[in-house]
């Protein structure tokens, strides 16, 4: 389970991410909402929050200040048309309706948007993994996997491919545009959570039960096992230098490795309980966790 965001400049306290576009996975069906903070759309399906990504946005990280001085400037025109200073205004306007997709027949768990957020891909407990347009809702590709359960699910950089891992403990890899699988990674006979491509699509994490892989992306030969969790490994992300791999684990731990050697580089037990989502910032100077005790 993870989460990602794009950084867009300045963002008030008051208005944090609402130029965001956020996917929430609602037991078999997904509720596409528009900027954050505003209601979200009931739809069918368990109330719990399985999983959330972020969908890059378009918005010019400037376009805040341009907005601030604009209105600045109106209201040094006009006073009584400034608005009261604890009213913040939503740049991008009218949200857009809510979208909900449907087509698993039991819960989601993983999902994640393209790099040019144009496509949605999901991973659920009915054993299938599917591409949907974002924008629309429309289910583009569905594939059903054998072994079970499917937990979580990556595009390549350039979203020409996209990787689940599940229940099987098998990593397998596919087309987006044909279906095709292109490439399997056989690895524990235990259930994998987690999946991550390096910023440059070459290389391709795995976590689960016993700790992280690492693999070629294009070949499928293995390249490093990373052990030091004491029991499953939940959550991987790759520095966006593609130097660094982080983990969160069973173990209530947060570990930072050298992708090229496996050498530990830093251990952190900050939360309590599990640790199940983990995601860098896009220049790499902070890590963002989020843990069975509530806390982020």
């Amino acid at each position: 389970m993870s989460v990602a965001f794009k950084p867009l400049g300045r963002v008030r306290a008051g208005s944090l991410c609402l130029s965001l576009m956020v996917m929430l996975a609602y037991g078999n069906d997904l509720a596409a909402e528009g900027p954050i903070g505003r209601a979200a759309a009931e739809v069918p399906g368990s109330p719990a929050l399985i999983a959330a990504a972020v969908r890059p946005s378009r918005v010019d990280p400037g376009a805040d200040d341009r907005a601030d001085s604009r209105r600045d400037a109106a209201a040094a025109a006009d006073p009584a048309s400034a608005a009261p200073a604890d009213q913040e205004t939503d740049s991008l306007g009218t949200a857009p309706p809510p979208l909900t997709f449907r087509g698993h027949a039991d819960g989601v768990w993983g999902l994640t948007y393209s790099g040019d957020g144009q496509w949605l891909a999901t991973a659920g407990f009915d054993g299938t993994a599917r591409v949907w347009e974002a924008g629309t809702g429309r289910e583009s590709l569905k594939i059903t996997l054998p072994g079970g359960a499917l937990y979580g699910v990556a595009f390549n950089p350039d979203r020409s491919r996209f990787a689940v891992v599940g229940e099987s403990g098998t990593a397998r890899v596919y087309d987006v545009a044909t279906g095709r699988e292109t490439l399997t990674l056989d690895g524990p006979d235990a259930p994998l959570f987690g999946i991550a491509y390096s910023p440059d699509g070459r290389r391709l994490a795995t976590a689960g039960d016993g700790g992280v892989w690492l693999w070629d992306a294009v070949s499928g030969a293995s390249l490093l096992r990373i052990e030091g969790h004491s029991g499953r490994v939940y959550g991987i992300a790759v520095s966006p230098d593609g130097q660094r791999l982080a983990s969160a684990g069973e173990d209530g731990s947060v570990r930072v490795w050298e992708v090229a050697s496996g050498t530990p580089l830093s251990k952190r037990t900050d939360q309590e309980g599990r640790v199940f989502g983990i995601a860098y910032s896009r220049d790499g100077s902070r890590l963002a966790t989020a843990g069975e005790d509530g806390s982020v």
